[in-house]
């Protein structure tokens, strides 16, 4: 038997049992926002210029926010349906309503399509007595002079 699947597991399960989302009775409370750590990684990255201090908030910023934001709302309120609600009767006559429209466009799709028949165009037909067009040369007729 391959002893790595039994290792693998105690080590998850030792994982999960030190966690912090495990643990009874502490909670975890992340750090304010403003506090600074200056760790050995941080101080060495100051100076090495990868990291800039940070800049102090202006007055009115200061002013315009609550010290310490527990909930941020990202949604307005819903909005009230319109209207009432419907009866069980109105209710149903909607679904009577409904079906019956239903079944009249389900007809309507069965339905073969119309042929249609193409017809070459035509020129208009001309009134008795009046002369022929000039741009209509009939074949076989001598040519006006």
């Amino acid at each position: 038997m391959n002893p790595l699947p039994l290792a693998v597991l105690s080590c998850l399960s030792l994982a999960l049992a030190f966690s912090p989302a495990c643990a009874q009775g502490t909670t975890v409370v992340p750090a304010p926002a403003h506090a600074e750590e200056d760790g050995p990684l941080s101080a060495l990255a100051r100076t090495t210029g990868l990291r800039s201090k940070p800049v102090e908030a202006a007055e009115f910023v200061r002013n315009s926010r609550p010290g310490a934001l527990d909930f941020i709302p990202v949604h307005s309120k819903r909005p009230e349906a319109p209207g009432r609600l419907l009866t069980a009767d109105e209710l149903s006559a909607k679904e009577h309503e409904l079906d019956a429209l239903k079944a009249s466009h389900d007809t309507i799709a069965k339905r073969k399509p119309a042929k249609v028949v193409y017809k070459p165009l035509q020129a208009p037909a001309q009134p008795k007595g009046a002369a022929p067009a000039t741009s209509a040369v009939t074949p076989g007729a001598p040519a006006a002079r």
